[in-house]
């Protein structure tokens, strides 16, 4: 079992933005509650979840609370199956939506060259080096590295 979280890690790393809120509405139960985790998991390892394990138990209550989902339900998500393939492929495609309505800088491997270059991985929301969240306009992640200029994006 995954080490639990404190509370500044915890609301950084697994608090839903309302844009993947949005993702959320064709969604019901242990899928709902699985997709959320996957797509937070992500944010905060930069890989996608092995399984249930690799997850703290208050992250996973604390998803589920903001999601409408009892965290019992997580027990039915297949994590290894089509369906949770699937949510890794919807995933992805946000992502790239969300970097692409930016207009950020692409390297080969899949992330923006600023965030290769400096490390940070960049999913709606930017961990600076100091270990703050920064977030750009409407409060929904910031679209580089704090003092970055455009062109460097």
């Amino acid at each position: 079992m995954a080490r639990p979280l404190d509370l500044d890690e915890l609301l950084e790393h697994f608090t839903l933005a309302d844009d993947e809120l949005e993702l959320l509405r064709n969604k019901s139960g242990a899928t709902r509650l699985g997709f959320s985790l996957l797509l937070r998991h992500l944010a905060w390892k930069g890989r996608f979840p092995r399984g249930r394990g690799e997850i703290p138990d208050n992250a996973v209550d604390h998803v589920a609370r903001q999601v409408g989902v009892p965290p019992e339900e997580l027990g039915l998500y297949d994590w290894s199956g089509r369906q949770s393939k699937r949510h890794r492929v919807e995933v992805r495609q946000h992502l790239t939506l969300l970097a692409k309505s930016r207009r950020l800088a692409w390297d080969s491997s899949g992330l923006p060259k600023w965030a290769v270059r400096t490390g940070v991985l960049f999913l709606g929301r930017v961990r600076a080096a100091s270990g703050r969240c920064s977030r750009g306009p409407g409060g929904h992640g910031g679209a580089g590295p704090p003092g970055a200029s455009t062109g460097d994006r």
